[in-house]
């Protein structure tokens, strides 16, 4: 979706093509990794008896 909205600003470069597409796989990597241990962190505490899911 960012990469969409990127490329159709004004002006735009070629390298933009290129850059588009990185920062947005980059970007998704972060969330998906944030997600990933923040699901792993939930596991863990509801294992320990630290967390009850509310």
């Amino acid at each position: 979706m960012w990469a969409t909205y990127f490329l159709l600003l004004p002006d735009v470069q070629p390298s933009d093509y290129v850059i588009a597409p990185i920062g947005s796989l980059l970007l998704g990597g972060i969330f998906g990794l944030t997600a990933l241990h923040e699901r792993r962190r939930q596991r863990r505490l509801r294992r320990l008896g630290l967390w009850d899911g509310s």
